[in-house]
């Protein structure tokens, strides 16, 4: 399922400037990537690359102890 449309499903709308970042890169595929199993998946708005690091180093890896 592409992201867009489970946020679609939620009747969630993203501000056009949210970026997606997949296991700790920038995704080009934005919303409509489709998302795997233990992926770490951060939507931002930020634009400063010491924020977005802190905010992806805050994704846990609860799904591998499970």
């Amino acid at each position: 399922v592409p992201l867009w449309l489970f946020f679609k499903s939620v009747n969630f709308e993203l501000p056009s400037s949210v970026k997606l970042y997949i296991n700790g890169k920038l995704n080009s595929e934005g919303l409509n990537y489709v998302f795997k199993d233990s992926d770490k998946l951060l939507l931002t708005e930020s634009i400063d690359e010491i924020e977005i690091k802190q905010q992806i180093d805050l994704i846990t890896n609860y799904t591998k102890e499970h």
